[in-house]
């Protein structure tokens, strides 16, 4: 009877090491298809008839919220391991509130699900339309990088996204280097304990329709044997080689600009027009209604009061008076194309770009100079041109 038991107990742990086996490589090789596809997708000339075949061929997985047309959809497909029946997985310490109603994992059955070749593991795609064209795509690995993988900060997370602008671009330095295209990693964290930081291993990549193919290449080459590898992979470089090796370029040269230069980048705007009117979502034509100055630590600071006009992007929303937030600066302070507050007069026009909707009741808090252009007939034409090439943007 031992014998029996012990014989059926290997059996069992045979037959489940298989299954578990087999379906991690299924997963890789979905994986592996999906990114093809993904890959041959071309932002701003695959079309709706492009569209549909990846939604035909991946309807199992795949979805959308609200309607799909050729006018406007986001279509979304999600690849997951077996153990995961659910778009995310809740260990036994989220609180039950937060679970709803997905299954969440006790720490031995991923330990054991892990002991047999398993790896927690989720694979995202992305396409977004508008007008029949696709204007993004995206494909991201998330995979665990430890037996338990009960947080985000025990993934791995590899991601790569299409964008028609860059959120927040004041906090993408690379941009300062290539307007196309830009990277961020995390990781390995110096002191990064388990639970200190939310990602401690990541790298994300995001491109216009206007990168470069060779670089859209570069940013697209995902190590997919981390699904499948028995060690887990555990560094950024490992899950996007290329994009890694960019990431370090563009390290290498910021960090030789000198330590001046970098302090004062704050109250100077380096960036083209263009730039603006593509990267920040709302965009609204304002009047100057005053200027208030003061003598402030050797400088004269400005205080700018604003009337909002009309919007240009986005639909800014804003009522009669006054901004609640006035445009603070010095002296020294450059605004887009080499204003300096100096130059700004009562009777001006400003074309304001923000990241958040305007409106006389709601306050919002933006001293980024790059958000302030001098309404001039050359600054008009490079903050449209830059509001046309953000395909999915609203213009009045």
């Amino acid at each position: 009877m031992l014998r029996a038991a012990g014989v059926a107990g290997l059996a069992l742990v045979a037959v489940l090491f298989a299954v578990v086996q087999i379906q991690q490589h299924l997963l890789r090789w979905r994986a592996e298809r999906l990114l093809a596809d993904i890959r041959e997708i071309q932002m701003g000339k695959s079309t709706w008839a492009n569209a549909q075949r990846l939604m035909t061929r991946w309807g199992t997985w795949g979805g959308w919220e609200g309607s799909c047309t050729a006018e406007s959809c986001e279509y979304k497909i999600m690849l997951p391991d077996t153990l995961q029946a659910v778009t995310t997985h809740y260990s036994e310490r989220t609180p039950p509130e937060m679970r709803e109603e997905r299954h969440f994992y006790r720490r031995w059955e991923l330990q054991l699900y892990s002991l047999l070749g398993g790896r927690i593991t989720q694979v995202r795609a992305d396409v977004q339309l508008k007008n029949g064209v696709i204007w993004t795509k995206s494909y991201a690995v998330f995979t665990a990088r430890s037996f338990y993988a009960y947080g985000p900060e025990e993934f791995l997370i590899g991601s790569t996204y299409g964008v028609t602008r860059f959120t927040n671009p004041a906090d993408k330095p690379g941009l300062k280097l290539h307007q196309e295209y830009s990277l961020m990693a995390a990781g390995p964290c110096d002191g990064c304990k388990d639970g200190a930081c939310s990602i401690c291993r990541m790298i994300g990549a995001s491109f216009t329709p206007y990168a470069s193919p060779e670089i859209v290449g570069e940013l697209f080459d995902f190590n997919l044997l981390c699904i499948t590898s028995w060690l887990q992979c555990d560094d950024p470089k490992e899950i996007l080689p290329s994009a890694w090796r960019l990431y370090r370029k563009d390290q290498e040269v910021l960090a030789k600009q000198s330590e001046q230069s970098r302090a004062r980048a704050w109250n100077r705007c380096n960036s083209p027009v263009e730039l603006s009117g593509r990267d920040y979502r709302f965009g609204l034509l304002t009047e100057i209604v005053k200027i208030q100055t003061s003598p402030d630590s050797g400088f004269t600071k400005y205080v700018v009061s604003l009337r909002g006009l009309r919007s240009l992007k986005n639909r800014a929303l804003f009522g009669e008076g006054l901004l609640k937030d006035p445009l603070i600066g010095w002296s020294d302070t450059v605004l887009s194309a080499g204003v300096r507050m100096a130059d700004l007069k009562p009777g001006n026009r400003i074309i304001l770009m923000v990241e958040w909707p305007l409106s006389d009741s709601t306050r919002v808090s933006y001293d980024e100079p790059c958000s302030y252009v001098l309404d001039t007939d050359e600054n008009r034409a490079a903050i449209e041109r830059g509001i046309a090439s953000d395909k999915l943007a609203d213009v009045p």
